[in-house]
């Protein structure tokens, strides 16, 4: 879920789970295949900076670095580390830990704060027929469930909408695509079903697998990040 306000340290909080096709066995979908990576990656390094308008152009700017992400995948596109550094504030995050079955499904993650201190753990994934993930529930430290997190797709299996259900809030996001499988357009909704804020993003250049390395986020139509990537894949 996107929201916005937090990007930059919630990103984290999002089951990244990747793979290629030629590892797409039987139903399950690995990590690549869920967030539209094409090729056997490796590894992703991806910076986020603040933006400056010169001349009617949108540019990044170099001194306002907010984020760096370096994110591992194994030879059968599992995402097994993501080591997230928040550079405005000089910190950074622990990687989660990730656990998948025999067949490739993620089954728990395990997040840490800054202190390397346990602050969430999601389990109980549930897969669809096609692969899926449908669904996973979310405990507190102490063990205790705070959260129900239901996802939604379309008939080309895109995510289309995710909602969290906690104790006394509702929380949702809808998602859509372009002809390539490229997310532009995130729509966040309050707890009382109004509209929160809208995201949206324009890609400006891909790499030679075809995959994203960099693209300008908007919030309300306002230009806040552009995203850089540099993409290592298996030989």
């Amino acid at each position: 879920m996107k929201w916005t306000g937090s990007i930059l340290l919630m990103i984290i909080l999002s089951c990244i789970l990747v793979s290629f096709s030629l590892t797409d066995i039987g139903n399950v979908k690995n990590s690549l295949i869920k967030n539209n990576l094409k090729g056997r990656v490796k590894m992703i390094v991806e910076e986020t900076y603040g933006v400056v308008i010169k001349f009617g152009e949108i540019s990044k700017s170099e001194d306002k670095t907010k984020l760096k992400q370096i994110l591992k995948y194994d030879v059968n596109g599992n995402l097994i580390e993501l080591l997230t550094y928040d550079l405005m504030n000089k910190n950074s995050i622990p990687s989660p830990n990730y656990k998948y079955d025999s067949k490739g499904n993620c089954m728990v993650i395990s997040f840490y704060d800054s202190k390397k201190s346990l602050s969430e753990k999601r389990t109980n994934f549930k897969y669809d027929k096609k692969g899926n993930e449908i669904g996973y529930d979310s405990y507190d430290p102490s063990g205790l469930l705070f959260r129900k997190t239901i996802l939604k797709y379309d008939q080309r299996d895109h995510l289309i909408e995710e909602t969290s259900y906690e104790s006394n809030n509702t929380l949702k996001s809808t998602y859509n695509y372009d002809e390539n499988g490229n997310e532009i357009k995130c729509t966040n909704f309050k707890p009382d079903g109004g509209l929160s804020e809208i995201i949206t993003y324009k890609y400006t250049k891909f790499d030679n697998m075809r995959n994203w390395i960099n693209r300008i986020e908007f919030q309300d139509n306002n230009p806040v990040f552009i995203e850089d990537r540099e993409i290592e894949y298996y030989q």
